[in-house]
Order: C-alpha cells, then structure tokens, then sequence
C-alpha cells in the first residue's frame, strides 16, 4: 500500500482470516518405465512438514487406509497418493512455493510430472497475500516457468469466480508435436468442491471453541455427509474447523472459517456417486445447508476422462436460486462446470452483493492487485 492510496486507512481497519483455499493437485508417472519407482507415501512426516514449511503451514494429525494418506493442517488439508498429492492451503499460505520441493522429492522416486491443477475461488482480503499469490497472473507466471499450461476463469472477475490453471503431459508422436488421438482411454474421475460463503449466524456459532470441548471432539452431522467414512477432525481455538475424510478410495475434507464478517465453509471430494446421481448430489446439498445455511454457493466440478455428460447436470438446490452457470474443456478429457447459487432471501443481483470489506479490498485491487 501506498501514503497517496485513498482507502490505506480503511484496509487497515479491517481483517480477517482468509477462508477461500488454494488447491494445488500434482500427479505423477515414472520417469522411465523400466526402472522401479517409488511411491509418495513412502516420504516421512518429517520431510512433508519441511515441504510445507514453504507453504507456511504445520501438521497437526494424519490418518491413512490403505488407498491413501491424509494429514490435517494448521491451514486446510494434505492429501497424499502413491503418485499423487493434494496440497489446499488457506490464510496467507504460500502454497506454490513448494513446488520445487515436491518435484526433487518426486525426482529421487524416479517420478516425474504427469499433470498439476491449481485452483483458488478469489479471495476476500486479496492485499494480505504475499508474492506470488497477491494476483492470479502471478500464479500463472510461476506455475508456467515449470508446467506450461492454460488458465481459466469461471464467473464474474468483478465479482465471485473461480479460477483454474491446468497443464498436462499429453502424448507425443514421432515429430515431436502434442497428438490427442495417442491419449489413454481414462475412466471417468471427479473432483467436487463447494464453497460457501456469508454463512447464517446461527450456522457459524457451532464452530467456536466451548467449554469442555476438545479438539478432535467430532461435530453431529458431519461424518453422516458421506457415511461409512473414517474422519480427523480438528477444533480450533477459538473458533475454526478442519476435518478430513475416508472412505476406501473416496476422499473429503471440510474447512470453516466462521467469524461473520468473513464467514466461509469449503466442502471436497472425489466421490463419483455425485456425478452419476443427481439424487445423491441432492442428499449431499441438504447436508451441507442444513450444517452451514450459507448465503451463496459455489459449486465447482472437475471431470476427467472418458466424460458421458461434459456439460454438466442440471443442479437443483432446495431454497436456492440458480444464478450463473459456465462450462469449458481445460485440456485433454479434462472439463470443468462452475455453478453459483443465491439463497432465495438473498437480494437478486447479477453478482454476489459485496461487503464493506470486500469493497475496500476491490478499489486497492483496481489500482495494483486482483483478487
């Protein structure tokens, strides 16, 4: 900020933690198939938590079956696969800082890159965040110097959106050039997040810290989104809320950030009833109104593979409104469906309705940022 910026004194004034999360998924292939390789989860705790040193985030518990590992962090969640992570960090994380990192560890498992996704809806205090994710097309200026790739933005840049950046390593033929016929037939793989945000009072009052409660105390309601899961969760203090889930290969992860002025809740998973069942998807939205009674929602889906309905479903949500909805093919069998819905008490505007803090972050965004 500078001494002549007009609203210096009013962006001091005002702060918050930074709910919406990013997401960075990194999936990996031998580096030469006929050498043996060796899997991520065989990386100690010890040498994730200096990866996620870089990213400025600590390990506070983990859980493992025998698809995969998960780890609960002081910002969000760690996901870790045979030849795939998951990093979703939220705050003022600098979560691509370690991208190096991961790619030396990957390299000493004869691993090499396949496919990184990055993702983030826009933030709600945009200038507390440090280099590079103080503005999108710095992120996409770090991720190409490594993963040349292609950014995306879902909604109104001027108002709630999410963007994505995807780079893949698609097949090549004997001339050296990108050949989309020569690509692997994939079975169809999902990825759902919703995010929710100007969550109701009543709502965000379940995740303050109380008396006598504990910090791996299980919150009702929570583990029946997606029953028969194994889930960590963590309390924060003094208000604040993580959880990972398991289920055989499916995984989940709920974040909540419940302070009124900056209310939000993030909901994940790759759980593939979602994408063949509207009446599922429905269950699941029930859930999550009935825990969180947010305002507005964003609901982003990501399909991978052989794709039988790439435009997306036609989502219905009981005491909501459908406003915008967008559709586009990020890459190879890759397309995305960004939804966003408005409580029906909610003012109709083309676009969810600012806040005062929002406000005064955007007139600092016109002059040297973006959100």
């Amino acid at each position: 900020m500078t001494a002549d910026n007009p609203n210096t004194s009013s962006q001091q004034q005002l702060s918050g933690f930074e709910g919406p999360e990013k997401r960075l998924q990194v999936s990996l292939r031998p580096r030469n198939p006929l050498d043996p390789v060796g899997s991520l989860r065989s990386i100690s705790q010890e040498k994730w938590q200096r990866l996620l040193d870089l990213a400025r985030c600590t390990i506070i518990s983990s859980m493992s079956n025998s698809d995969f590992d998960t780890f609960v962090l002081s910002e969000s969640s760690l996901f870790v696969w045979s030849t795939k992570i998951m990093i979703k960090t939220c705050g003022t994380t600098t979560l691509l800082k370690s991208i190096p990192l991961l790619l030396e560890y990957a390299t000493d498992l004869n691993l090499e890159f396949n496919e990184i996704v990055y993702s983030r809806k826009n933030y709600i205090f945009p200038s507390a965040q440090q280099h590079p994710h103080s503005h999108w097309d710095h992120e996409v200026e770090v991720l190409n110097e490594t993963f040349p790739g292609r950014s995306f933005t879902f909604g109104c840049a001027s108002g709630d959106h999410w963007r994505v950046f995807i780079a893949t390593n698609e097949s090549i033929d004997e001339a050296g050039e990108s050949n989309p016929a020569q690509a692997p037939d994939q079975e169809e793989e999902i990825l759902v997040e919703i995010m929710m945000q100007e969550l109701k009072p009543e709502a965000t009052k379940k995740f303050y810290f109380k008396p006598g409660m504990q910090d791996k105390d299980k919150l009702p309601g929570i583990a029946d989104l997606v029953p028969g899961s194994m889930t960590d969760e963590f309390n924060f203090q003094p208000c604040g809320y993580s959880m990972n889930g398991l289920n055989d290969d499916v995984h989940w992860t709920i974040h909540v950030t419940p302070e009124q002025h900056c209310s939000y809740a993030s909901f994940e998973t790759n759980w593939r009833d979602l994408a063949r069942s509207p009446a599922a998807f429905g269950t699941l939205m029930d859930g999550l109104t009935n825990i969180f009674d947010p305002d507005w929602i964003m609901i982003a889906i990501r399909k991978t593979g052989k794709i039988s309905n790439p435009s997306g479903m036609e989502l219905q949500i009981p005491g909501y409104i459908l406003q915008e909805k967008n559709f586009a093919e990020l890459a190879l069998n890759h397309t995305a469906t960004c939804y966003v819905f408005r409580s029906e008490d909610t003012s109709p505007i083309q676009t969810r309705k600012m806040s005062h803090v929002d406000r005064c972050f955007r007139t600092h965004l016109e002059l040297d940022g973006d959100a």
